[in-house]
């Protein structure tokens, strides 16, 4: 048929807003985020450490300049705690303007923690971080995100990581690395032997942590990542990204699905669809019935060979200008049960391959696809 294929609004769970309340409680939970941050996925993933001990110490210099002279004995009182919390809060910040590709980095590893997650059956934290995913997937000023528990839990975990280190080069070299940096360690074979110790527990600690990065990467803000995985979802449901997900067989079933449903429309709606009106009343209905035809055939084996098909067609380079969005879209869809995957996002790739298949079909229960 050759009728004109409606444009639709992007409708993606990444994007739309659905947390009416869900995350101040878990985006804002410290506990949450500790948990999170402690998980091996995240032993990976580093902040420039050196220049983050820089910035914390000119804020901490600026807020109150005594935090930074001797160390008390005691308890800190509660307004060093404060003005150290404001310290880290600005640090956070200042290094998310920083490097935007944190944002990024944090991003990838919820969802690939998410994945692990749904496979050990740990539903709570899933959950946490399922709700954090959301949240970060959203456009939020550097602001915004400084405040945001697990950028905080990050730094102070970098801190920790670095206090231990130091103290192990104090003990074991004498030296601070302060002044290995300057004078050079007094045991180069035991300084490297440390350096691997640390690079074993954390993946990169040191050339991550502490090494500039020579190579000329593509970095992307939260803004650019949330519009390259808009743009991939747009290709895929406008056909310019084909995967063939769905065999000939569901398509057929498919075609009887809108049948059956066409048939049991009234003559008002049939009207509306013939015409390839904006919206009809059963609209919401039908895009259930499909739903669940597909939580019917999708399960965790073959949204597994799903993964696996779209990982081939990434791996071949076939649509080279949407390499970054099948980066962030095969770790979104491991992160995902059937259930989940299905609804939209298989449901609008379904509907996607439907329209391309029944493009000159001379069904009219057929259009039904072009309300997905």
């Amino acid at each position: 048929m050759d009728k004109k294929k409606r444009k639709k609004a992007i409708i993606e769970p990444l994007y739309k807003n659905q947390d009416k309340g869900f995350s101040k409680e878990i985006a804002q939970s410290f506990a949450t985020a500790d948990a999170i941050v402690e998980q091996p996925e995240f032993d990976q993933v580093f902040f420039p450490i050196a220049e983050m001990l820089l910035i914390l110490g000119a804020e901490i210099a600026q807020i109150d300049p005594s935090m930074i002279q001797e160390p008390k004995e005691g308890m800190p009182s509660f307004q060093e705690m404060n003005n150290f919390d404001k310290a880290i809060s600005e640090t956070t910040k200042r290094i998310l303007e920083i490097d935007n590709g944190l944002v990024q980095d944090v991003f990838v590893t919820l969802m690939e923690l998410s994945n692990r997650l749904a496979q050990s059956g740990d539903k709570q934290l899933k959950n946490e971080t399922d709700a954090l995913i959301e949240f970060l997937s959203r456009k939020r000023r550097v602001e915004k995100l400084a405040d945001l528990p697990i950028f905080q839990a990050l730094v102070l975990k970098h801190i920790r990581i670095f206090e231990e280190f130091n103290s192990e080069l104090e003990e074991s070299l004498g030296q601070t690395f302060e002044e290995i940096i300057e004078e050079g360690p007094a045991d180069s074979e035991l300084f490297e032997d440390i350096i691997d110790e640390y690079d074993e527990r954390y993946p990169g600690f040191y050339e991550k942590m502490f090494m500039p990065d020579d190579e000329d990467e593509i970095e992307y803000d939260e803004e650019e990542l949330t519009e390259i995985f808009k743009d991939g979802m747009e290709a895929i449901l406008n056909n310019e990204i084909v995967l063939n997900l769905f065999t000939k067989k569901e398509m057929e079933q498919g075609a009887k699905l809108a049948e059956d449903f066409y048939k049991k429309l009234s003559s008002r709606d049939k009207e509306l669809i013939q015409n390839m009106s904006n919206k009809f009343s059963k609209e919401s209905d039908f895009s259930k019935a499909v739903v669940d035809f597909l939580q019917e055939k999708i399960t965790p084996k073959r949204l597994h060979k799903i993964i696996l098909k779209i990982e081939k067609i990434a791996q071949k380079s076939k649509y080279p200008f949407y390499d970054d969005f099948f980066e962030l879209f095969i770790p979104f869809l491991k992160s995902k049960n059937p259930k989940e995957a299905v609804d939209p996002i298989l449901e609008e790739i379904f509907a996607a391959e439907a329209r391309l298949a029944f493009e000159n079909s001379t069904s009219i229960a057929t259009l039904l696809y072009w309300y997905i």
